[in-house]
Order: structure tokens, then sequence, then C-alpha cells
């Protein structure tokens, strides 16, 4: 009872408050920092191997499941899937939020590194929102 006694006592201090909450709101809102589009990285990264001329079901033997066991040995896995084509595979790792995307990307181009000659061309690619940038080619 004693705000409501004092604000009836005194309206023009309530409304000096009021006016100053609202000018101080409106100056906080303008001011704030929000972006449309914020830059952000979801640690997501993509193994896309080419074997020119084999067929899905070569591709999903010899190359997708070995890379999908060497790969999921990796800490902080969230989610793996994989699509085998004439031709091609890729596989996404997505990765726990707080896990930083080169760090993921390094740890998967480390699994997949076949020997040279013998297996298919390898590209690691790590998404972001705003890009996508190629960080390796074995």
């Amino acid at each position: 009872m004693k705000i409501i006694e004092v604000s009836l006592r005194r309206p023009v201090t309530v409304l000096i408050c009021t006016i100053a909450l609202i000018v101080f709101g409106a100056y906080s809102y303008v001011n704030m920092g929000v972006e449309r589009m914020p830059n952000v990285e979801f640690p997501i990264v993509v193994v896309r191997t080419i074997m020119e001329g084999a067929s899905p079901a070569i591709i999903d033997n010899d190359v997708t499941d070995v890379l999908e066991a060497r790969i999921n040995t990796i800490e902080g896995i969230k989610n793996l899937s994989s699509s085998s084509y004439e031709g091609r595979s890729i596989i996404v790792i997505e990765f726990d939020l707080d896990r930083d995307v080169d760090d993921a990307a390094a740890d998967v181009r480390g699994k997949s590194v076949w020997q040279p000659g013998v297996f298919p061309m390898t590209q690691i690619l790590h998404r972001s929102i705003n890009t996508i940038r190629l960080t390796g080619l074995s």
C-alpha cells in the first residue's frame, strides 16, 4: 500500500519516472545490435569422394562404409549421414555446437586419408551459413 499512497500523493514524480523509462527503453531499442543473418558457424563437415565409373553398390561398400567406420570414431559427432551415387559419395557429419568447425574438419581430414593412388579423390568441406569453403583436398 505504501507505493500506491506515494504515487497518489506525488503524481509528477510518477510521470517523470514513466517518461524516463520510456526514453531509456526507446534509446536501448534503437542502439541494440540485432542482425538478420548473424555470422554463426554450425559445425558441419562434408566429405565428398569421387571414383569415376564405380557403381553405387561399389561406392557404398568400398568407400562410404570404410569412411563412415573411420569417421565414426571421432568424439562429439551429433549426426552422421551418407549417400552413395554412381561415381561419388557424400558423407555429412554434424558435430555438437560447442565444437570448433576447423578442429572438426582437421579431425575428419585425419581420419579420411587414403593411400595415394589406391583410393578415390576425397574433398573435405565445412559449411557455415554465409559461405562454403574448401578446406582440404587429399
